[in-house]
């Protein structure tokens, strides 16, 4: 799989990444782009850091702290590397080396012995080695050799502090990434040294075990603990032996910046760590800053910080450095050349502050002479992209022309007169003018006997971003495309259909967009070759844009997938949200699943993606799971899906659980549940709440689900974290009534019954034992009904309903009756309510019992009664028993009590 990289550089980006350490802040004239930095995860950080850093810009990187640091490494640590005047050097390496391993497989040999002489040859052989460093290739041996010594309890049994700062550097240089995991004698020898008496006491020595580890670090995989670890170093120093150590710091990581790639967050600190005091430092800085960024955008176009820390590093420079102008322009032209639009216009923001306060608006001598070239079409082009808000390019190119000869103009501030005047072009030119415009500039060129005309394709991008960026209609630019075509030929690439393309979707036309993608594949646009791949990535918004907005249907949409497939790049994250949208809208869900899987950038075997970096696209497929039922294994199907891919939060096995409870599965809820049991053990959930066990009961009690039940139960006894009280008690008792199991009720109920008065049993216990216990026998109901008071609970009307119930269910419909009036006749009205009436009427099957129940409740509850009749409540069936799940003791709705404090708004429906 391809990884999109960066727009390479023009020669003109001369970013202050180029500027000459030690130089006067000027760019050099040229430097080879940044962005061709690999982004491979099998390629070493010194091959690719080398490849950028052997310029001569980058040769005086040290500070003078730096300097005197290595100097003293050089001279305290090593002895005197051999004269280079032995004119067999390399041959004496090899015999040394034969020498160790000679040393090492003698078997014969005591191993105390073995142990001194290798330690003897090791330290001979690293001060006959070029700079006192092992090659990559001999790290391995070198590494048995050190453990064969070190068999101590502690290093410094074998070695002094001289001897393992002396091997820690002889490897330090040539390890890789590949490397640290088995250079295992590194993380001990550092522990061994931190905790020796030298170390306390001598500062150079902790900078240079500082040193040491930061670059351990930076080659291992833990590069992310960098920032921690140079403020611990620094805190440390402070509150030990108070001692500021930031600007020793600073020069430590600029100098492992010489060979390894820093990385933006680690830049950012060094800017708020150093004083900023010299330009060279400043360069220093934002030079590491520029390569760290190309390095990060390459390797992922969508997930980094680069802009976001530049806007950071912009208000350090605020902050410390009286007027920075130029930094202030060099940073434009990274954030300009890289799209990061929303950094362009902050920086654009600052430069302007500057200009007012600083230099006149443009018109001081020193500053003019310092913006040109490819710092003033820099200016120019990002001040004309944001509409010239505040006139930088009109105030720019004015007082150019004000002070210098066209003569004098380089080709940069040719292009950069050309898109001003282009830009201001009237509004009502229909593409001839631009033309004109472009021929009179080539015309002058010629009279100035120039080596180039503004002829190219590139001029025609620059051209194209200016019409865009003034909103000239599609005609006009076509018009021109076709003129300019006829006029020098023109084969557009990339970047010309990126800006038409972007142009288009920004109008809102997605179909004039369409068409222009059409065009650059009948162009034959290599897309994923051209400027690094960088402009893939308007197609990703194009696929996203029409998925989002087009009612074609999924075919249409699938088919342009396809297109954009054939280059090879994996989609970003927004287009496969809109394709999984169009997939998922038409069903199609083995098709959006396998887009993600396809798509979604390579983690390692058994990883799982973030959540939260993936959450639109994960509510997408939650949404459908939750909103959408037509067959249940796709679904479930969707959720293992899940499951697979993601570590999927807690609340979302509660809205599994809620889903498969409405679709009337109660085994796919148990399974949800033993999921949630597994990942709690595994420590990966929280373990099922109270709540949980209470709905599950509830849930299992509707379907009358047994082996749920069951399984339900024993898991709660064996559950120690939960707090068993009243409320799950009596879910409990419930499952087992819906049951029609009278014993395990009981038995439910008299652990209820032990429990203290002010937590324990109540109102609802009473009402389910009592409704178990018609499935026993009227006897046990009359019984219990009858000495409620001895459990101290008072009759309520949902007990009289059940007692009366459990009469019509002995077929005791005269009793029952007898009773309704004798309750009513005491002074007991109260009990009797409207689901008293409902339920008896119709669990009551005896025409001449229905009869009397209507003449007592049209005399005595005829509100009630009427509005009974009237909404079809009342059954007029004389065959069939009420279902058992009716007449429930209230009305409280289970999901709502499991999902309270879950935000549902995305993903279930409004009813």
């Amino acid at each position: 799989m391809k990884t999109i990289r960066s727009l390479n550089y023009l020669k003109t980006l001369r970013s202050v990444a180029c500027v000459p350490r030690g130089g006067t802040g000027r760019l050099p004239t040229s430097f080879p782009s940044f962005r061709t930095i690999s982004s491979s995860p099998n390629s070493t950080e010194r091959t690719t850091t080398t490849i950028n850093k052997t310029n001569a810009v980058m040769n005086t990187h040290l500070s003078s702290f730096s300097s005197k640091l290595l100097s003293l490494n050089s001279c305290r640590y090593y002895s005197t590397v051999p004269s280079n005047e032995r004119a067999d050097i390399e041959d004496e390496i090899n015999k040394m080396k034969e020498k160790l391993k000679t040393i090492y497989m003698n078997p014969s040999m005591a191993s105390k012995t073995k142990a001194k002489r290798l330690k003897d040859r090791l330290t001979q052989l690293i001060q006959m080695l070029p700079n006192n460093e092992f090659p990559n290739d001999d790290l391995a041996f070198v590494n048995k050799i050190v453990n064969f010594i070190d068999q101590g309890e502690k290093p410094t049994d074998f070695f002094t502090i001289v001897d393992m700062s002396n091997i820690l550097r002889s490897v330090l240089p040539a390890m890789t990434l590949d490397d640290v995991h088995y250079v295992d004698f590194f993380p001990r020898f550092y522990s061994c040294m931190r905790e020796s008496d030298e170390y306390s006491v001598d500062l150079e020595l902790r900078l240079q075990l500082f040193e040491i580890f930061l670059n351990y670090v930076m080659l291992s995989k833990k590069r992310a603990n960098v920032v921690r670890i140079i403020d611990a170093f620094i805190q440390e120093e402070r509150d030990l032996n108070s001692d500021d150590v930031s600007q020793e710091v600073v020069a430590v990581v600029l100098e492992a910046f010489k060979t390894l790639t820093p990385d933006t967050e680690t830049v950012l600190k060094l800017a708020e760590l150093s004083k900023l005091e010299d330009k060279e430092t400043v360069n220093l800085i934002l030079g590491d800053y520029f390569i760290a960024g190309d390095a990060e955008i390459g390797k992922d176009v969508e997930e980094n910080m680069v802009g976001e820390r530049l806007i950071g590093l912009l208000d350090i420079f605020e902050r410390k450095l009286e007027s920075p102008m130029e930094e202030y322009i060099n940073m434009l032209y990274f954030a300009t050349k890289n799209s990061f639009d929303s950094c362009s216009s902050h920086i654009l923001t600052k430069i302007n502050s500057l200009t007012v306060t600083l230099t006149r608006n443009f018109t001081e001598t020193s500053l003019l002479d310092k913006i040109r070239d490819e710092e003033l079409l820099a200016i120019v082009s990002a001040g004309l992209k944001f509409q010239d808000k505040f006139q930088f390019a009109s105030k720019l190119m004015e007082n150019l022309i004000k002070k210098h000869e066209f003569e004098e103009f380089t080709q940069s501030e040719w292009m950069a007169y050309l898109q001003w005047k282009t830009y201001y072009l009237d509004k009502s030119d229909d593409g001839h003018g631009v033309l004109t415009l472009l021929k009179n500039v080539n015309s002058k060129l010629e009279e100035f006997n120039t080596e180039y005309l503004l002829n190219d394709v590139n001029t025609y991008n620059n051209e194209i971003d200016m019409m865009c960026y003034s909103q000239r209609s599609t005609e006009a630019i076509e018009l021109f495309t076709e003129q300019f075509d006829e006029e020098y030929g023109l084969t557009r690439d990339a970047k010309s259909f990126a800006t038409l393309i972007n142009y288009q979707l920004d109008k809102g036309d997605y179909r004039e967009a369409l068409d222009l993608f059409d065009r650059s594949l009948e162009e034959i646009v290599a897309w994923d070759n051209e400027y690094g791949g960088i402009y893939i990535t308007t197609l990703f918004r194009l696929l996203a844009t029409y998925c989002n907005e087009s009612k074609d249907d999924e075919k249409a949409k699938a088919a342009l997938y396809k297109k954009i497939k054939t280059f090879e790049f994996k989609i970003n994250k927004k287009a496969i949200l809109a394709v999984n949208k169009a997939f998922l809208a038409g069903d199609y869900i083995g098709d959006a699943m396998a887009i993600f899987e396809r798509e979604a950038p390579e983690i390692p075997e058994g990883a799982k993606y973030n959540v939260e970096q993936y959450k639109d696209i994960f509510d997408e497929f939650n949404r459908y799971i939750l909103n959408t039922y037509k067959n249940a294994e796709d679904n479930w199907l969707l959720i293992e899906f899940l499951e697979e891919k993601f570590d999927v939060p807690y609340d979302c096995y509660l809205q599994y659980m809620n889903f498969w409870a409405g679709a009337e599965k109660p085994d796919r809820v148990m399974r949800i549940f033993a999921k949630m049991k597994k990942l709690s053990k595994e420590g990966k959930l929280p373990p099922p709440d109270e709540t949980v066990y209470w709905f599950l009961f509830k849930c299992f009690s509707k379907f009358k689900y047994e082996s749920g039940i069951f399984k339900l139960h024993l898991s709660m006894k064996m559950d120690l974290a939960i707090n068993v009280d009243i409320k799950l008690l009596n879910a409990v008792m419930e499952a087992y009534a819906s049951l029609e199991d009278p014993f395990k009720t009981r038995d439910v109920f008299n652990l209820a019954l032990s429990m203290p008065k002010s937590i324990g049993l109540n109102e609802e216990s009473a009402y389910w034992m009592l409704k178990s216990l018609k499935f026993g026998s009227l006897y046990h109901v009359d019984d219990f009904y009858y000495n409620l008071s001895g459990y101290e609970v008072e009759l309520t009307p949902q007990l009289f309903r059940e007692y009366i119930i459990a009469n019509c269910y002995f077929e005791q419909f005269g009793t029952a009756m007898k009773k309704l009036v004798s309750t009513f006749n005491q002074g007991d009205g109260h009990l009797i309510d409207k689901y008293v009436l409902k339920d008896f009427h119709n669990w009551c099957l005896n025409k001449n019992v229905r009869r009397e129940l209507d003449q007592f409740a049209n005399q005595h509850y005829k509100a009630i009664w009427t509005e009974l009749k009237n909404s079809g409540e009342l059954s007029s069936s004389m065959d069939e028993l009420p279902s058992e799940l009716e007449g429930a003791y209230n009305d409280e709705d289970p999901s709502h009590v499991l999902l309270s404090g879950v935000d549902t708004s995305k993903t279930l429906p409004k009813n």
